[in-house]
């Protein structure tokens, strides 16, 4: 009889890449990528994601078509929010996990799952999203969901979603590409809503609990790491049943907590013990009620503005491939 272990056939795994992503160096690390996949891997599907707002359908209509094991989000933020979207809206029972391949800028979900950004890691960071698909381990995560919307990252409401507003307006209005105007940008922005922004009264269910308070800024994470630099807890496994809710009163509050938040950062990525803060609460289910319409940004995607809020937790809502000997 032969002891010697039968070879596991090659698993079925679905690209869908952000083609603005293909710049500067990562033109030439995502075909390095991909050639390492089809070593070890069949690759039974490729989409390239476009402006149109469809990605998401065009994402579950591929899951129920190929139904592949494992599910490739190659971009930032965005594209992984609109592969989690599509996932869930192919609503299989045998759904793919999500791999990710960090092209992006911030990476948030993605550097908070044990990854590294293509962008400042290069080669390094081809062999942690290579080895978390092909010989990681599968993890189920939460998700958050905001009415029909899922994310793995976070949600925020005030003057997080306004400095998004007024980068988007300022993108459109010099005619800049996606991607284009970068931290300066961010900057300008940051610094007109400083200026202008006020705190508004909203209505607050949280985990059943009702109170009205000052919202200046209110942000519902999901992953550890926000807006590429900033950590508003301490250890965050993405698995405990739970958001994680911050209210900022003020731009005092905003402007006291913000660099709080990035010197934790810092001190966690250099393996030092960092503390949560004491504002931070843990909740399943929150409802925001507003006078007037707010805007909203998921995952780094501006959303119309409207005057009333769901979010709640989706326990274990997603399996995601992580690198050997992480846990997220």
């Amino acid at each position: 009889m032969n002891d010697r272990a039968l070879p596991q056939p090659a698993p079925a795994i679905a690209l869908v890449v952000n083609p603005c992503a293909l710049a500067g160096d990562n033109l030439g690390l995502w075909p390095r990528t991909v050639e390492l996949l089809r070593r070890r891997a069949a690759i039974c599907a490729e989409l390239r994601t476009s402006a149109d707002g469809a990605n998401a359908a065009r994402v579950a209509e591929l899951v129920r078509q190929a139904q592949p094991e494992v599910i490739v989000a190659a971009g930032g933020d965005g594209t992984v929010s609109e592969v989690v979207q599509g996932i869930m809206l192919a609503a299989m029972n045998a759904a793919p996990a999500l791999a990710i391949v960090p092209l992006g800028t911030a990476n948030n979900v993605g550097r908070s799952l044990g990854l590294r950004s293509f962008r400042r890691q290069g080669h390094g960071g081809i062999a942690l999203a290579t080895g978390a698909i092909l010989d990681g381990q599968r993890r189920r995560i939460d998700l958050g969901q905001a009415g029909e919307r899922y994310f793995a990252g976070s949600f925020a409401l005030g003057m997080d979603a306004d400095i998004l507003v007024t980068r988007n307006r300022l993108r459109r209005r010099l005619r800049l590409g996606r991607g284009i105007g970068g931290y300066p940008l961010y900057l300008w922005s940051c610094a007109v809503n400083l200026v202008r922004h006020r705190s508004s009264l909203a209505r607050l269910r949280i985990d059943g609990a009702d109170e009205s308070a000052a919202i200046y800024n209110l942000l519902v994470s999901n992953a550890p790491i926000y807006a590429g630099e900033f950590r508003f807890d301490a250890v965050n496994t993405c698995d405990d049943g739970y958001l994680d809710l911050h209210r900022f009163a003020g731009a005092s509050d905003y402007l006291r907590r913000y660099p709080q938040a990035w010197r934790r950062h810092l001190g966690h990525s250099r393996g030092l013990d960092v503390r949560a803060p004491a504002e931070l609460q843990r909740v399943r289910e929150l409802h925001v009620d507003c006078d007037g319409p707010v805007a909203c940004q998921i995952d780094g995607e501006e959303f119309p503005a409207v005057t009333s809020y769901c979010v709640r937790v989706v326990p274990q809502g997603l399996t995601v491939c992580v690198p050997p000997g992480v846990r997220p």
